[in-house]
């Protein structure tokens, strides 16, 4: 799943949707303990710490503080969490690993990188079937709250989000050529060229299949989703 799809598994509450965009940028173990509301005084005391720990000879945890030097909400941290389910979810799924077969083993490597993108554009094309919001008003409360928080984010993260809210990112993903222009990106970005600029033909030609397939997979993983956002009480 790629930004769109991670904003939209997680839910109503604008920091666990912040918290899934951020599952991309904000990488290492998240413990347990700040996720868990039944016990909010550990992690009232962990962010004490933490915020204590600035400008002395303790460092603070990377992970509990934002750009700004304030502690992330259990919230977000626990969006974040539910990210990376998510995506342990997708990768074991068997629909989407007939997916990745089915673009053929001369995109093995990045086919799972080509299907996070192509899935945002599924999902942007069937949004109407998935929420009451149309996909502009969604995601311009989006955009507008990560405006908001610009300072708190990761660098790479409010610049992202900057770019998205100027070309109406989330909304353009339904345009076949922005998925294209999107991949060509992400293999700039990579330290070795992959064969991400020559999947897209191949993602075009079984755009019926992988329709299929991600019409199957949406409502197990809203299911997914779900559940796990009751256990993280969010």
């Amino acid at each position: 799943m790629n930004y769109l799809a991670h904003v939209y598994l997680s839910g109503d509450g604008v920091d666990a949707q912040l918290g899934g965009l951020l599952g991309d940028f904000i990488k290492g173990p998240l413990p347990l303990v700040w996720l868990d509301p039944n016990m909010a005084e550990p992690l009232i005391e962990a962010r004490s710490k933490a915020v204590q720990g600035i400008g002395s000879h303790e460092k603070p945890h990377p992970l509990l503080l934002n750009r700004s030097g304030r502690p992330w909400s259990r919230e977000l941290l626990a969006g974040i969490y539910l990210h990376r389910l998510i995506d342990a979810y997708i990768d074991q799924h068997p629909l989407f690993k007939s997916c990745i077969e089915r673009l053929g083993p001369e995109h093995r490597r990045v086919a799972g990188i080509a299907l996070d993108v192509f899935f945002d554009h599924l999902l942007a094309r069937l949004w109407r079937r998935v929420h009451l919001q149309s996909l502009a008003d969604f995601s311009g409360a989006f955009y507008a709250h990560c405006a908001a928080r610009s300072d708190e984010l990761p660098i790479r993260a409010a610049t992202l989000m900057a770019r998205a809210q100027e070309h109406k990112l989330f909304e353009s993903y339904a345009q076949l050529d922005v998925i294209a222009a999107v991949l060509i990106r992400i293999d700039q970005r990579l330290s070795r060229r992959t064969s991400l600029t020559r999947i897209m033909p191949v993602l075009e030609a079984e755009e019926g299949f992988l329709l299929q397939q991600f019409e199957l997979l949406l409502p197990e993983l809203q299911a997914f989703s779900s559940q796990q956002r009751r256990a993280l009480a969010l």
